[in-house]
């Protein structure tokens, strides 16, 4: 039984040593499928991984310009950055392309001239956009401009200062106070009233474009015109007549706009039967003013619609200065805000230039003419000049022809500075020495240089060239006599030589550079903390310094600048009218200031004028929409704005805009063409309407009869006492011969009155009679005319016979 049992427990051991087995194979068998499994998958995602990998790097190595056929924003960008880079508009495609492959990716895409234009179109507008939104946004702002030409046409700068939101911190959180320009406008003529209605026409085509526009209809309100006059708290310029009679026009424009804002706001308070009863009578008043009901029905329609128009107007403003009236003196004052003032750079030149006028009148106040700066006449004039000394030394009567090239003739640093800037920095790259003189420089001075800019006049260039002058004095000389000897013919051309005389003059030296304040005994280091308005250090301490090591060798120094000084103050008071005692800036609060807000100087304008100018003249074909694109959309930080307040549906529309804008430069054009056309039109029926009232009214008056009976003067009344005056004045009365012709009645008659004692005295006769008298001589000188003729034929004939002897 035991062995049976051992039996059948080895049998067991046998069968799960086999089924072990068995699973044992199993298992082997399904781990070297695993590990088969395990690698075949980790090829494949290693395979996976490289495919992914290959098909974001074909997608990254490719960049297509559009998307569903519509040029991307950031294409579009980047053109717009070409353009203003300077890149030919045919080539911008090309140049994007190229940049794409450098980096080892193929763009997909071309951009043709056509879609360049319409890009830089769409940021013109754009910036529209943003200048309506940022002045609907603002609570006060302030205008500047200023004007040029540019071959013969007028062009005008304008800009508006204000504050508005910083787009680059979050959500707009925060404001900043920012300058945006308006572009550059061309205008018909150079007058102020064409400039107000530049101004309306620029701020009215803002207004539509916003108030059309998804972000203004999503900002709710609509912009409107006399709402952004009445945020206008002020005006900056040059000191020009012009442009100060600019800002008094936009100050009664801003007026008008108050009494418009006040009378709409009386009329809502109104009721519909006051409001009626109101334009009732003002309609009743027109139609008298017309003439009556008949006079009225005669006018055609669109003469009425004119005045039923005007008559609103008049009468919506006529409500707005009753209730202006009744407003307090604070919200008046409020209201009425409009402060003007002077570029500061203007100030500044013309306080220099009255100084140094001031300073050249001194030589000649105090008989020093012979001691004063050396005269530095022209090419032409200088062998009349010197013709003049040797006149005045022989004591000859000077020639007329000779005072005038004196007196045309100029002297001092404004002249010096002048011809040095002509000749090493003149604005013609074909003449004078430029590279020669500044690669001299560097050589022999150890130090770049450029003459300061004189030959272009700008800003700051003569201070500037004179501080050169004074502390290289010595150097310019040099370069003088380098340039002598190395010519063929060893000698200086004229303005060369008159640059030199100046150099050596001492005079001149003082004029130069003559606005400083300096005490005998002052450290030359510490001279600025009592010599400077400001108290801050010398811009140029070397300059100064030359300056007191100069001063013992000019003896006028100390007169001559107290002279300047003098002069200057005069120009100072002059140019800063704005600031006086009890004026509007003198007066205002300082939150009236923070509204009236405005650059110390006009440079924005000025500027941008000259950015203009320089524009046209290297890209002549640019059209002036599209110069104003590239201005207005990258000064105004137009794309910050952009990326922060659009939508699609705002990119929509100005692409619509873009499409849209064709023919704009054409339009502009024959604006300009046809008001020369309609003025010369004007000018010439004027013309013609006076030549025939006058020849009409000569032929009147040569019918009439002169009055000489004083007692019928006192009834001539109107047109018959006119005439009577004409007559007289053309009949030769000595007291209407010379003088302004009376104007008044009762200044006629007693000129008429006084004609004709003149007349009864003798003291004149009818031009007429004078003639009839004249005849009489004339026959007389004839006769003895004749008889003179036959005493000297005889005459001759004696001659004739002595010599034939």
């Amino acid at each position: 039984m035991s062995m049976a049992k051992w039996t059948s427990q080895l049998e067991k051991s046998h069968a799960k040593l086999a089924k072990s087995t068995s699973d044992l194979t199993t298992l082997r068998n399904k781990a070297s499928k695993l590990c088969k499994a395990v690698k075949c998958g980790k090829k494949q995602k290693e395979q996976s991984i490289a495919s992914v990998k290959k098909k974001i790097l074909d997608q990254r190595s490719v960049h297509y310009l559009m998307q569903k056929g519509v040029f991307t924003e950031e294409t579009r960008n980047v053109v717009c950055l070409l353009v203003k880079a300077g890149c030919s508009r045919n080539l911008v495609g090309e140049v994007i392309l190229a940049v794409l492959k450098s980096a080892g990716i193929t763009g997909v895409g071309s951009i043709s001239r056509t879609s360049v234009s319409r890009f830089l179109h769409e940021g013109y507008f754009a910036a529209q956009i943003q200048l309506g939104y940022e002045m609907k946004k603002a609570e006060s702002m302030t205008f500047s401009a200023d004007g040029t030409s540019h071959r013969s046409i007028n062009y005008n700068s304008r800009h508006v200062h204000l504050i508005a939101e910083d787009y680059t911190s979050p959500e707009g959180s925060s404001k900043q106070q920012v300058t945006r320009t308006f572009g550059i406008q061309s205008s018909k003529d150079g007058s102020s009233e064409e400039a107000i209605a530049d101004w309306e026409n620029t701020l009215k085509k803002i207004i539509d474009l916003y108030n059309n526009s998804p972000l203004g209809k999503r900002s709710g309100g609509l912009l409107k015109f006399f709402e952004l006059l009445i945020k206008l708290a002020g005006m900056s310029t040059d000191h020009c007549a012009k442009e100060k009679k600019d800002a008094g026009l936009l100050e009664t424009l801003k007026a008008w706009a108050v009494d418009q804002h006040l009378g709409e706001e009386k009329m809502l308070e109104m009721t519909l039967e006051e409001v009626r009863d109101y334009f009732k009578k003002a309609e009743e008043e027109m139609i008298r003013k017309a003439g009556g009901v008949n006079k009225w029905n005669k006018l055609s329609d669109i003469k009425k619609a004119e005045r039923k128009a005007k008559m609103i107007e008049e009468a919506v403003a006529e409500l707005g200065k009753e209730e202006f009236d009744n407003l307090s003196d604070e919200e008046k004052h409020i209201f009425r805000l409009f402060i003007w003032a002077g570029c500061g750079c203007h100030k500044d030149l013309n306080t220099i230039r009255g100084g140094y006028l001031a300073v050249a009148a001194w030589w000649i106040e105090n008989g020093l003419e012979e001691e004063r700066p050396v005269l530095l006449a022209n090419r032409d004039n200088d062998p009349v000049v010197q013709e003049r000394a040797t006149a005045l030394e022989k004591g000859d009567t000077l020639t007329p022809a000779q005072e005038r090239a004196f007196h045309k003739s100029t002297c001092g640093a404004i002249k010096t500075a002048e011809i040095a800037g002509a000749i090493f920095n003149n604005k013609d790259d074909k003449r004078g020495h430029h590279d020669i003189f500044r690669y001299w420089w560097w050589e022999h001075v150890g130090v770049p240089f450029t003459f300061p800019d004189t030959s272009n006049n700008r800003f700051q260039s003569y201070c500037n060239a004179a501080a050169a002058l004074i502390l290289y004095g010595d150097e310019f000389k040099d370069f003088l006599e380098s340039l002598r000897i190395n010519k063929q013919n060893p000698t200086l051309n004229h303005m060369e030589l008159n640059l030199w005389k100046a150099l050596h003059c001492t005079s001149t030296k003082i004029i130069a550079n003559p606005d400083i304040l300096i005490g005998k005994d002052l450290d030359i280091s510490e001279s600025y903390k009592t010599a400077t308005l400001d108290g801050e250090k010398w811009q140029n301490p070397a300059v100064v310094k030359k300056i007191f090591d100069l001063i013992p060798t000019l003896p006028h120094f100390h007169n001559l600048l107290i002279a300047f000084f003098k002069g200057a103050a005069q120009t100072w008071e002059c140019f800063t009218s704005e600031f006086a005692p009890g004026g509007l800036i003198d007066e205002a609060t300082a939150e009236e200031r923070e509204l009236a807000h405005m650059p110390a100087t006009n440079d924005e304008n000025e500027g941008l004028l000259g950015s203009f100018r320089r524009l046209m003249h290297y890209q002549p074909q640019l059209t002036l929409l599209s110069c104003n694109a590239l201005i207005m959309f990258f000064r105004n930080n137009t794309q910050a704005f952009m990326e922060t307040k659009f939508t699609e549906e705002d990119y929509q529309y100005i692409h619509k805009l873009g499409r849209e804008a064709n023919g704009e430069e054409k339009k502009r054009r024959n604006e300009l063409t046809d008001f020369r056309d309609q003025r010369q039109a004007k000018k010439t029926a004027r013309k013609e309407v006076q030549e025939q009232n006058a020849k009409a009214t000569a032929e009147r008056i040569a019918q009439l009869e002169l009055v000489f009976d004083k007692e019928k003067v006192p009834g001539l009344k109107g047109t018959s006492l006119k005439d009577q005056l004409r007559l007289f004045k053309s009949a030769g009365a000595p007291n209407l011969k010379q003088g302004p012709m009376p104007t008044k009645v009762a200044d006629i008659r007693k000129a008429l009155v006084d004609a004709i004692d003149l007349h009864t005295n003798g003291a004149w006769k009818l031009i007429q009679d004078e003639e009839s008298e004249g005849e009489n001589i004339n026959l007389s000188e004839e006769e003895e005319d004749e008889e003179d003729e036959e005493d000297e034929e005889e005459g001759w004939e004696d001659i004739e016979g002595y010599e034939s002897e």
